[in-house]
């Protein structure tokens, strides 16, 4: 048998090389625990905001937060605002024909991903919600990129961005129906990596 070795993050840690003992154990010792609130996203943290205070996003523990809507919404300059990146928004898109507008800021540099998931399951059903979603530049009329189905040939009509190396600055993320077809509940998911 040969030395095992893994990345202690698959651990739940935030650094190091963990091994395995003489029994098969798993052995720790090298590796660093995952500080919450220090801005890093480590081991099984869902963000980290530099912040441990609660409402913003992003808990205590580094989980994320449900925020929910709030409406007038429809347009960029009502648009519900966050001051992260990482988010989990619960919304509904009533009439059809509605629009909701959620600002934010990337403090940094980094890649984003956004996704529009249903609100029972967390993950998109063939056929039950038909979104489309949209990023903006700061003047909320620039478009910096668009999605309509994460993959309309198996029938998830549901809507996710993988935006890479999006610069700091303000953002606008808008989910509507695809053509103003049905009223939905969803949620936005948005994960700065």
């Amino acid at each position: 048998l040969g030395t095992f070795t893994g990345d202690c993050n698959e651990l739940g840690y935030g650094g190091g090389t963990y091994g395995c003992t003489d029994g098969c154990n798993f052995d720790t010792s090298a590796c660093t625990p995952a500080t919450c609130g220090n801005g890093v996203l480590e081991g099984v943290e869902q963000c980290d905001d530099a912040s441990t205070l609660p409402g913003d996003g992003c808990d205590a523990h580094c989980r994320l937060e449900t925020l929910v809507e709030t409406e007038p919404n429809g347009t960029a300059a009502t648009a519900d605002g966050t001051p992260l990146g990482n988010i989990l928004f619960e919304a509904g898109i009533s009439p059809a024909t509605d629009a909701d507008w959620l600002v934010f800021t990337l403090p940094a540099a980094s890649n984003l991903y956004l996704e529009v998931m249903e609100t029972v399951s967390g993950v998109c059903a063939a056929g039950n919600l038909d979104s489309q979603l949209w990023v903006y530049e700061s003047d909320g009329t620039t478009p910096v990129a668009d999605n309509d189905d994460i993959d309309y040939t198996n029938g998830n009509l549901c809507s996710a961005l993988d935006l890479p190396n999006l610069a700091a600055g303000t953002y606008y993320a808008k989910v509507n129906s695809y053509n103003g077809g049905s009223s939905f509940s969803y949620r936005l998911g948005m994960i700065s990596y």
